[in-house]
């Protein structure tokens, strides 16, 4: 156990040195102030303040047995934190609110199905990608519904928790009108009513549908993946450098393989 301690505070203490190096403190008076680095921070606070959703399916939820935040990103975070030696803060907030929360300060890292756009990366650093999720289509049974052809002319639904991208390419639908932001239980009533042809969601929502025998749910194929990733501020550089070594880590030891097994069969 001391051998344990020693060792993360050795790392610690390493990081903390990089940081120093890298920025130049202690330098002579009359030099520019150094440049705020969120690495450094974190690691003087002991804290890292991470922006996560409580409704990301797998990967981010409150669990039911212990009404606790859970799942893989929950797990990364922590193993992440022991990996830096620091503890972990999580901003629990609405998916639209992510990245908001790292760009006005009130988080370090914002985590999970991050959307971005080449504006975002001039102010922002974003990680490796540790997960991929598709877009889906629920429908009245037997309705083929596996691309966007599929609905030309039909009213469609979309869920409140699909990306940017997916908005912006269900409104190039020929001649397709739509109803945005919908709740699970708006979109169930619609498609049993036929208010709309198909209802646009991510997995942990389709799954939502699949006790219903007359519905069906399956993923879009011309749509592209959504990716999982971590992001920060343009200051997060060297944090988002130790986040992506860690995460070399976790991948190479199955870590990240063992995380996926146990979460994604609750």
């Amino acid at each position: 156990m001391e051998e344990e301690i020693v060792k993360k505070n050795s790392r610690k203490l390493l990081l903390i040195i990089m940081v120093i190096s890298v920025l130049g403190l202690g330098g002579c008076a009359g030099e520019e102030a150094p440049q705020t680095d969120t690495l450094k921070d974190v690691l003087e606070a002991g804290v890292l303040r991470v922006a996560v959703t409580d409704n990301n399916g797998a990967y981010s939820y409150i669990g039911s047995a212990t009404n606790q935040l859970t799942g893989i990103e929950i797990s990364m975070m922590k193993s992440f934190g022991e990996y830096l030696g620091v503890t972990v803060d999580y901003v629990i907030l609405n998916q639209d609110g992510l990245v908001e929360a790292v760009m006005n300060g009130e988080a370090d890292l914002a985590i999970g199905r991050i959307c971005y756009d080449g504006i975002m990366e001039k102010d922002s650093v974003i990680s490796d990608c540790y997960g991929t999720g598709n877009t889906y289509a629920v429908t009245r049974r037997g309705v083929f519904s596996a691309t966007l052809g599929a609905f030309e002319e039909q009213t469609i639904g979309l869920s409140k928790g699909v990306s940017p991208d997916v908005i912006k390419t269900t409104s190039e639908i020929r001649d397709a009108s739509r109803k945005e932001n919908l709740t699970r239980e708006e979109a169930a009533i619609y498609l049993e009513n036929g208010a709309i042809g198909g209802f646009f969601c991510r997995e942990e929502d389709a799954r939502y549908f699949m006790a219903n025998p007359q519905l069906q749910a399956q993923v879009i194929t011309n749509l592209p993946q959504e990716r999982y990733v971590a992001a920060g501020r343009a200051d997060a550089q060297a944090l988002m450098n130790e986040f992506n070594k860690w995460l070399i880590q976790a991948t190479e030891d199955g870590t990240m393989d063992q995380w996926n097994q146990v979460f994604r069969k609750q």
